[in-house]
């Protein structure tokens, strides 16, 4: 897998400079990009920390390369570590470095630190507003339980004029049904389907939950109904979602025969389900 390569390439990359060969840049890119994609983190910031050597060789992209991957995994001291040393180092942090960031502090519930920052970004000129940075706000706000705030946010990114797209609108309807909101869910799924971007399986997956929670096991099933009818193949999170909904109103037969149904369709279900 591609976790095994990303350090394969790097032992042979080890080989080549032993014995004089210099790669290009290109070749350094690719490398902390293999490493960071199979999950080798220390070993990425390794390689990294020996390209300080090599004139010109870390450049931001390189920095992002690495912090986007540390923000993915959650480990967000490690990424304001690395946006300092940036600094430090003058590689000038572009946009792309602090929408991760931004979206890493989001990811962990710190929205409001998220927002401070780049507000304290834009107005430097570092920052330039962008859709998933607004995402991100949104997202953040309506998982906190402060729609209001989130449909500030909202409202701020479309003057903007950054359109709102599946992620954003997810999002809402994600903060909608954990406060059990039914009936904004229910505008929001319409105007997704008289827009460009229509429900895809994400928003499925949200809506099946929340009203399995509720034990509405009608209205999971026509959703469901209406996935399929919108050429939405469910994965393993419906299917859960679904047996999920069948169990908590007593009906164990009926979901031990989708669960077959679901393992005949070659869909894998793992445990909790």
């Amino acid at each position: 897998g591609s976790s095994g390569e990303g350090l394969k390439a790097f032992s042979i990359f080890d080989e080549m400079t032993k014995v004089g060969h210099h790669p290009t840049f290109f070749t350094y890119g690719s490398l902390l990009k293999g490493l960071c994609k199979g999950g080798h983190l220390k070993e990425a910031e390794k390689f990294l920390n020996t390209l300080h050597d090599v004139p010109a060789a870390v450049d931001t992209v390189m920095y992002n390369t690495l912090l986007t991957a540390v923000c993915k995994v959650g480990n967000l001291d490690k990424a304001v570590s690395l946006f300092g040393e940036m600094v430090q180092r003058s590689i000038l942090p572009d946009s792309y470095t602090y929408t991760s960031l931004i979206s890493g502090l989001c990811r962990q519930g710190k929205t409001v630190i998220a927002i401070l920052f780049a507000k304290e970004a834009e107005a430097r000129g570092h920052l330039l507003p962008n859709k998933l940075m607004y995402t991100c706000f949104v997202d953040g706000m309506f998982k906190a339980g402060q729609w209001k705030a989130g449909l500030y946010f909202l409202e701020e990114m479309e003057k903007l004029g950054l359109t709102p797209d599946a992620v954003t609108t997810n999002a809402m309807i994600d903060g909608y049904s954990r406060m059990g909101k039914i009936e904004k869910t229910n505008d929001l799924l319409s105007d997704m389907r008289n827009q460009n971007h229509g429900p895809n399986l994400t928003t499925y997956n949200i809506l099946l939950h929340g009203y399995s929670k509720r034990k509405d096991v009608s209205t999971t099933f026509m959703l469901y109904r209406s996935m399929i009818l919108d050429g939405i193949l469910p994965d393993k999170l419906t299917c859960h979602s679904l047996i999920l909904g069948i169990c908590e109103s007593n009906m164990l037969e009926i979901g031990v025969k989708i669960l077959k149904a679901f393992i005949c369709r070659g869909l894998e279900v793992d445990r909790s389900t």
